[in-house]
């Protein structure tokens, strides 16, 4: 395929968890797969699977058994679930395997910014201004809303903070792996409010190349840890990680620490 590379090989056992990497160096050993970037893990079949990685640049694969990633012990063998040679797509013009995008584009909650007009590099100026709408006064019913909200603003109580811990990890129910071990520092750290040294193994947990699940409570949990011993900053940039499978969770806790700010700048 012009925008993508499909990786086959003869399946072990169908249905079996897989997980691929992928790597600019050769991939040898475990210090070699820490440094790799995580592509997909998936069911193991005959079909293989597609990445779509940077045009231009040299790349080794690795698919590692999900079950010996997480007891720490994966298999890597050349030539068998390690590529020998590098593989890349041709710089071109074709589509890399992303999705095209709308003519209107800005993250929500930003407005949409819609362009109607345009220059070429080398062409003169637009032949018509663009200028703004011209304001009008505002709908009395409109205005005594937005004094309602300027009250509800000024008098809005303080945003609480609370430790969160997810169900899956109160659960003793697990015997290893990269579940357990998070359960572990959730009980022996974060819940006896062990806020330091519950950053110091949660950073250490995330050095290692984690599932997404588990990684992004990691770094939820990372955040509460920071966010609690006071260094703002960093737990804010957690939180934004976690943002995406914990929204409500982790804006909770973003709100707080915005709200934090006037009173400890020299926390940032």
């Amino acid at each position: 395929m012009k925008d993508g590379i499909r990786i086959v090989w003869a399946p072990v056992r169908e249905g079996r968890r897989i997980v691929l990497y992928r790597s600019p160096t050769p991939i040898r050993s475990l210090s070699d797969l820490l440094t790799a970037s995580w592509v997909t893990s998936a069911a193991e079949s005959s079909e293989g699977l597609m990445d779509y990685p940077v045009p231009g640049i040299d790349f080794y694969y690795a698919l590692v058994d999900d079950e010996g990633l997480r007891s720490g012990s994966p298999v890597l063998e050349s030539g068998k679930n390690v590529t020998t040679s590098p593989v890349s797509i041709p710089i071109g013009l074709y589509r890399v395997g992303l999705p095209e995008i709308p003519y209107a584009s800005r993250s929500l909650p930003l407005p949409f910014l819609t362009l109607t007009k345009g220059v070429e590099s080398g062409s003169g100026p637009l032949s018509v201004e663009l200028s703004l709408p011209s304001p009008t006064k505002l709908l009395p019913e409109t205005e005594t809303t937005l004094r309602r909200i300027e009250r509800m603003g000024t008098s809005a109580p303080p945003i609480s903070r609370e430790l969160t811990i997810f169900p899956e990890d109160l659960d003793p129910g697990s015997s290893g792996g990269e579940e357990y071990t998070l359960r572990l520092i959730v009980k022996q750290r974060l819940s006896t409010q062990d806020w330091k040294g519950a950053a110091d193994e949660l950073s250490r947990y995330l050095s290692l190349n984690r599932s997404p699940q588990a990684a992004a409570r990691a770094h939820f949990y990372l955040g509460q840890a920071l966010a609690f011993s006071g260094a703002y900053r960093d737990a804010f940039f957690e939180f934004l990680v976690s943002q995406d499978p914990y929204y409500a969770e982790s804006n909770r806790w973003i709100d707080w620490i915005l709200d934090q700010l006037p009173k400890n700048r020299t926390s940032m």
